[in-house]
């Protein structure tokens, strides 16, 4: 999903316009090696635009997407979310070291702060993310890390099953980059599991800024 922004952003040349809603179907996995995009717009105005996406991984469509974006503006707002409370990173606390093999895990350093197979939230996993390298924190950024930390559902299973995202969705809901959101600042990563039915589960993502 991290890569819908920046290649729609780039097609609608419009920067004053922030990804609102992005909803992808993975039919089948991305390998290794040149993928093909195709990116269509279809709605362009002075608000909001959209369009359509579709992925081709090894000469086959890998993935098919829709995606908003948006001029925000003031409204009539409430926020009816709260951040977990979670300590933050101390200042000799080292990162997880685990997973270390996967590539996807050695541009980040992770800090858990939930594996919980149970509880009021359902099943939890998460913590403090951080880029090795800092680069600016953005709507590429954010969509990333809703798909990087371990599927909550490990911690509620017996045994081991292999997992595949099948669909994921992606809602905007800051305008990115912030002053106050630098390269390299930690965000914090929530993901929740409440159901795991007829082979499928549903997960939720929440991601945090410090403050």
């Amino acid at each position: 999903v991290d890569w819908t922004p920046a290649c729609f952003g780039y097609e609608l040349d419009d920067p004053d316009k922030q990804a609102l809603r992005i909803a992808l179907d993975d039919p089948r996995p991305v390998v290794d090696g040149d993928v093909r995009i195709e990116v269509d717009v279809v709605r362009h105005g002075r608000t909001t635009a959209g369009g359509s996406l579709r992925l081709w991984s090894n000469g086959k469509l890998a993935c098919v997407g829709i995606a908003s974006f948006a001029r925000h503006r003031p409204g009539a707002e409430f926020v009816g979310r709260t951040m977990p409370e979670v300590a933050p990173i101390g200042a000799e606390e080292p990162p997880l070291d685990k997973n270390l093999e996967f590539p996807l895990f050695t541009n980040v350093r992770r800090w858990s702060r939930f594996a919980e197979p149970s509880g009021p939230h359902g099943v939890r996993v998460g913590g403090w993310v951080q880029q090795v390298v800092p680069e600016v924190i953005d709507h590429r950024w954010a969509a990333f890390l809703v798909d990087l930390w371990w599927p909550a559902a490990y911690k509620a299973w017996g045994e081991d099953f292999l997992t595949q995202s099948v669909d994921m969705g992606y809602h905007g809901r800051a305008s990115l980059p912030m002053e106050s959101l630098p390269p390299g600042t930690p965000l914090l990563v929530v993901v929740t599991a409440r159901t795991s039915v007829n082979g499928f589960v549903d997960e939720d993502c929440e991601i945090w800024s410090p403050d």
